[in-house]
């Protein structure tokens, strides 16, 4: 097949997912990728894997100091202005006689508009389900000034949010084919959007074995923002006995300065040795795999949590809230526990782990066994293979002339 990919992504999981899918996909099939100049090139590159990459220039407009109400306004202009990028998206795509178009998330609407305009049979592939976050406060992101500020805008940010919500969901509709991350997620589209899609979770890379080398910390990855529950870990490991509380480690993309000040400070409260290290290279995360003893993940609602496949592929035991698709990825008592949303509970189990050297070995040799047949990238890409090659197999013939 000949396969168009359109993506405007940030670092992160749904990036990874991507890159996987295609790098697998590219063996067998030509891929070129188009995507805005607003995507990220730095985490991972389209370069690795695709035949062409065509980035088309768009930035979103740069807040206008004091601007107030104007920022809101020029929000919404930015909207049209990334249609009209789409639309010239869909037009190369739809101009170099693709069999199908793999589409994405964009970073600004998540469904992107480039399924508004395309003629090219289309799968699009929801990683995050509407709106990941609803419910979950953002305030401890937020200093008290930005909490302000963020209440005075409230009404032109809301009613912009649900056009984008909107948007969203019209958008999910004009795709060929709709593919979901998890059976969390497809619940989500049903329940939300009333909108049916196919399952096909993306696959991890598994790295050689390696000997462990525990250097008596707990990890967690991931962006430090609220919704990721860094201030539930911190919580949970200050409840450990302070004579066998381990350090805290967390590594990933930078979040907002407010919420790690206060990640911080709690963690000096109670007594938390926190070591926080942000934009690292594979090889530093690779050694902070490799020195922990325990994985501890605090996300809420996430859709799927590579995270926590990442860990098990290393041999580490996982302890995360059971939550949203991470109850598809964490075999409970098996790879590891699945606890409440709450310190306590989290603690207890992390504890236990702590406590057992031969249970942390099981649990991580047995979480190792199970990305090896479940969840690598070549077993995970068939899936969505097969789903992009039947729509593109559903082109109608163009009639004889």
């Amino acid at each position: 097949m000949r396969i168009a990919v359109y993506h405007n992504q940030p670092p992160g999981g749904a990036r990874r997912a991507l890159h996987g899918f295609c790098s697998v996909l590219a063996l067998t099939h030509r891929v070129d990728v188009f995507t805005l100049s607003t995507s990220d090139q730095s985490m991972l590159r389209d370069a690795d894997y695709a035949g062409d990459v065509k980035v088309l220039p768009f930035a979103p407009s740069r807040p206008v100091r004091g601007g107030f109400f104007l920022n809101d306004i020029r929000q919404a202009q930015d909207l049209q202005r990334l249609d009209a990028a789409n639309r010239e998206a869909a037009g190369l795509i739809d101009g170099g006689e693709y069999d199908v178009a793999l589409v994405d998330a964009c970073r600004f609407t998540f469904a992107p508009q480039v399924l508004r305009h395309l003629r090219t049979p289309s799968v699009y592939y929801c990683h995050h389900g509407p709106w990941r976050t609803d419910g979950l406060s953002e305030r401890a992101a937020r200093s008290v000034y930005e909490n302000v500020r963020h209440a005075a805008h409230a009404p032109l940010r809301n009613r912009l949010e649900r056009q984008v919500r909107d948007l969203d969901a019209e958008l999910m509709r004009r795709a060929s084919a709709l593919v979901a991350n998890s059976e969390y997620t497809r619940g989500r589209l049903r329940e939300m959007y009333a909108l049916d899609a196919e399952v096909c979770p993306p696959g991890i890379a598994v790295p050689p074995p390696q000997a462990r080398i525990e250097g008596g910390h707990v990890l967690s990855v991931g962006d430090l923002v609220p919704h990721k529950g860094y201030d539930l870990v911190v919580e949970a490991v200050g409840a450990i006995p302070a004579r066998r509380r381990p350090p805290l480690h967390i590594a990933g993309h930078p979040g907002g300065r407010t919420y790690r000040a206060r990640v911080e400070a709690r963690a000096a409260d109670l007594g938390v040795r926190l070591v926080i290290r942000e934009a690292i290279s594979d090889a530093e995360i690779e050694a902070e795999y490799r020195g922990a003893v325990a994985y501890v993940y605090g996300a809420r609602h996430e859709p799927l949590g590579l995270a926590p496949l990442e860990a098990m592929a290393r041999s580490l035991p996982v302890v995360a809230v059971g939550e949203g698709g991470v109850r598809e990825t964490v075999v409970d008592g098996v790879s590891g526990y699945l606890v409440r949303a709450e310190p306590a509970a989290m603690a207890g189990r992390l504890d236990e782990l702590l406590l057992d050297a031969g249970l942390r070995g099981r649990m991580g040799d047995a979480g190792r066994k199970i990305v090896e047949e479940r969840w690598t990238r070549e077993v995970r890409t068939a899936a969505l293979e097969s789903v992009l090659a039947r729509t593109a197999g559903a082109r109608q013939p163009a009639l004889a002339g």
